[in-house]
């Protein structure tokens, strides 16, 4: 008996590869500073995690709290602080 595994449609990227959707994330969720980066950029807020972590070092940047060693962000604050950098 032959097992066939499907795979559920994707949606395709631009061929820009740059996507105006911003992510779907809940309001409240926790993200490390590489994922941040990540969403943030998905958003058409263009950042990297090493931008991210020289302003946290300069004391500036999205509110994060630390968890052991590692920065966690939340999302809707993040996201309020890169829409405030528009203005």
């Amino acid at each position: 008996m032959a097992v066939t595994i499907v795979h559920p449609p994707t949606k395709a990227a631009p061929a820009s590869g740059f996507s105006l959707a911003a992510p779907s994330l809940p309001a409240d969720i926790k993200l490390g500073r590489q994922q941040v980066a990540d969403a943030l950029t998905a958003a058409g807020f263009p950042i990297s995690r090493k931008t991210l972590e020289n302003m946290a070092w300069r004391g500036e940047g999205p509110p994060y709290a630390k968890f052991g060693k590692r920065a966690v962000y939340g999302w809707a604050s993040a996201l309020e602080w890169a829409n405030d950098r528009l203005k």
